[in-house]
């Protein structure tokens, strides 16, 4: 078995799909099957069955794809040991949008600065699918605000603060200029802009998507979005207050309200996670 062979089966075996994992990683349908036929061959067993027009992991494909990932592991470990800042290697990085976009640019940053032909791949993923994904070493190193099984290395990055924002193009802005704070029923007059969904992640036990307690503080809620780059749009122009984390907030270029007469406050904090640092000298330096 060559190297690249198994990184062509597992680019097959993540998606199940030849054709998806020729685009996915820039070979031809056809490098990527004679791969996966002479692996087979070289092994004596079948890796995919077909189903219909779909290709699925036997047991052995399972097999071979958990060790695969170990098998990349191993080697980005040895080229990191021996070459050092020299070894160029790929690493995946993954969380929800919001984390990757501020978290896992930093923690790229920082690793480029000591390995600086490394290439790296963000992917937005979440809840289970990150969980698994991390277990099983297709990710190297995972962000999260939820709670993580025992079994994974992790640590805390960062505890972060919710707080009210509003723009400079807001009604608000001059009053809270003035007087450097606003009263809490005077911010409920005015329409928010909330996720559809839970985009921020674990912050608190409200069932409000952003954390804000709309059981005891309802909200004027004229806009809805699963988008960070509309709710961003929608504070900028003015037309919304949002209930935000306080590092997008800032990023963002927004206003925070001092509010007055609020007693909640919402707070998470950030994980950083991965298989077991040990397995690697890079992953064990960023833990």
């Amino acid at each position: 078995m060559e190297i690249n062979e198994i990184k062509y089966f597992l680019a097959v075996a993540k998606f199940e799909n030849i054709h998806r994992a020729s685009e996915d990683i820039g070979i031809s349908t056809g490098s990527l099957s004679k791969a996966i036929k002479k692996l087979e061959d070289e092994l004596s067993v079948k890796l995919f069955r077909r189903e219909g027009r779909n290709i699925r992991l036997t047991e052995y494909g399972r097999f071979l794809k958990h060790k695969g990932y170990e098998l990349l592991t191993l080697e980005n470990s040895i080229r990191s040991e021996i070459v050092g800042s020299d070894n160029g290697f790929k690493i995946v990085i993954a969380g929800s949008e919001i984390l990757i976009s501020h978290f896992g640019v930093e923690i790229a940053s920082n690793i480029k600065n000591r390995y600086p032909n490394v290439a790296i791949q963000f992917e937005v993923l979440e809840g289970s699918e990150l969980i698994s994904r991390v277990r099983d070493g297709e990710v190297d190193l995972g962000l999260t605000t939820y709670n993580l099984p025992k079994y994974f290395d992790q640590k805390i990055i960062n505890s972060i603060e919710f707080n009210t924002y509003i723009s400079r193009k807001h009604v608000l802005f001059p009053k809270f200029k003035k007087s450097s704070s606003l009263p809490i029923e005077t911010v409920l007059q005015y329409p928010f802009v909330v996720p559809q969904k839970n985009i921020f992640g674990k912050i608190s036990k409200s069932d409000s998507n952003d954390g804000w307690r709309d059981d005891m503080l309802p909200r004027q809620i004229m806009y809805t979005s699963a988008s960070l780059k509309t709710i961003e749009a929608l504070v900028l122009h003015g037309d919304a207050i949002a209930y935000l984390p306080e590092y997008f907030g800032v990023k963002s270029g927004f206003e925070k309200l001092k509010v007055d007469g609020c007693p909640y406050h919402c707070s998470q904090k950030v994980k950083l996670f991965t298989k077991n640092k040990q397995r690697s000298g890079w992953l064990n330096s960023v833990f």
